[in-house]
C-alpha cells in the first residue's frame, strides 16, 4: 500500500472514531454543553418549520 493511502486510511479511521465518540456524548447528554446543543438544535428545527 502506498504511503498516502495508508495515511488516508488512518485519517478516515480516526475521523470515524471521533464522530462515533461525539455522537455518543451528545446522545448521553449528561454534560451541560450537550444538553444546550440538543436544545439549540430543537429550537432551530422549530424556527425553520415556522419559516416555511
Amino acid at each position: 500500500m502506498p504511503p498516502m493511502a495508508t495515511a488516508l486510511s488512518i485519517f478516515a479511521a480516526t475521523f470515524a472514531a471521533f464522530c462515533v465518540w461525539l455522537t455518543v456524548r451528545i446522545v448521553n447528554r449528561k454534560e451541560r454543553w450537550a444538553l444546550r446543543e440538543r436544545v439549540d438544535r430543537r429550537k432551530w428545527r422549530v424556527e425553520e418549520g415556522a419559516m416555511e
